[in-house]
């Protein structure tokens, strides 16, 4: 989503003593670059139960949706297409066995290298996707059909310096995290519409599976 792109903005900004080398990569991938000393921070998400802590210093929590285009009909499709990241993405490993467990039919109908590919994926039309409330963008709307379990909630944390780090990474992280805090979703039904196939005032059709 748009924090991506603004936290290393913010961070030059407020710390202009960093040298910020940027990478964007799946939580788990990232997480290992963290353990290993390749990065001094790293934001992460992970999907899972309320009770489950997350790793790092707690950002904040939203709600996970099944995402679609406006308007789209899955009424006549036997299985589900689903549009998800890889096999190693939490996400793709909380919506597919949430599926299996409901008993819901469904195919691998494309697999994104990542968000933004995932995104205009949807927006095409190619299936249903899983998303978190804040990277469900313009084109896209909440998906509310029977035949599609319901999704918990994920969590963000931040991955901290180590003791032994230099102090500016050290003075990054607070601003990170103030930064996640104050971008928060107004709600956890960002994007969503009605349950009738009818326009919302957003202007948007509810799509049908």
């Amino acid at each position: 989503n748009d924090e991506s792109a603004a936290l290393p903005a913010h961070l030059g900004r407020r710390c202009p003593q960093l040298r910020l080398q940027v990478s964007i990569g799946q939580s788990a991938t990232l997480a290992q670059g963290h353990a290993e000393g390749q990065y001094d921070l790293a934001v992460i998400l992970h999907a899972g139960a309320a009770r489950t802590r997350v790793p790092g210093l707690p950002l904040r929590r939203e709600a996970l949706h099944w995402v679609a285009a406006p308007g789209l009909d899955l009424r006549e499709e036997a299985e589900l297409p689903l549009v998800l990241l890889p096999p190693g993405c939490g996400l793709h490993g909380l919506a597919v066995p949430r599926l299996q467990r409901h008993r819901g039919a469904h195919r691998i109908a494309h697999l994104a290298s990542g968000v933004a590919g995932l995104q205009a994926a949807l927006r095409a039309g190619l299936g249903v996707g899983c998303l978190n409330a804040s990277a469900i963008g313009p084109g896209l709307a909440v998906a509310r059909p029977p035949r599609l379990p319901p999704l918990p909630h994920c969590g963000f944390g931040l991955l901290t310096p180590p003791g032994a780090a230099p102090a500016a990474p050290h003075e990054a992280a607070p601003i990170a995290r103030t930064l996640f805090a104050c971008s928060a979703p107004a709600s956890s039904g960002a994007g969503s519409v009605a349950r009738r196939p009818a326009r919302t005032s957003a202007g948007r059709a509810q799509p049908r599976a």
